[in-house]
């Protein structure tokens, strides 16, 4: 079915008969979000919960960037924080400049991931780039991030 919205872009929505949740074993929903800052007022409540995985990890760095520097490194069960600090004038859209990253999550146990979507928002002068893991992720199992090639070790 091809849908639209009225204040955005096209989206398509997919819908499947399902007679037996046993059909939907083993696979796993993913999407992708977009910030709004435009909201409507109410009493909203959602009807799931999410279990928290340990509290968020945080560490200083100093990763220099063309323009930018990395100060923060934040890692939380939704994903990977960048805090970056710098002064990049924006083009001629209005529009700041696409920074990415290889970035990796090293766990205690040798196994590592790679977050699978990118998003970030600023404010005068700083930059937070947010990478979205696909799966929540054990922030206390975490030992390191590799960013660009650059190990960051978290604390023990």
């Amino acid at each position: 079915m091809q849908g639209g919205t009225s204040y955005g872009g096209d989206y398509i929505e997919y819908i499947f008969n399902i007679s037996d949740i046993k059909q939907l074993e083993g696979l796993k929903l993913k999407g992708s979000f977009t910030t709004y800052d435009r909201f409507i007022e109410g009493q909203w409540e959602s009807t799931f919960t999410v279990e928290q995985i340990g509290e968020s990890k945080v560490i200083d760095t100093n990763i220099k960037l063309d323009e930018i520097t990395i100060k923060k490194v934040t890692v939380s069960p939704l994903g990977v924080t960048l805090t970056a600090y710098g002064n990049v004038a924006r083009n001629t859209n209005d529009e700041l400049p696409l920074y990415e990253f290889d970035m990796t999550i090293e766990y205690k146990d040798g196994k590592t991931a790679e977050p699978f979507n990118m998003m970030y928002y600023s404010e005068p002068g700083e930059f937070n780039i947010k990478y979205v893991s696909s799966e929540l992720i054990d922030v206390d199992k975490v030992s390191s991030v590799i960013i660009n090639g650059e190990q960051i070790k978290f604390a023990e």
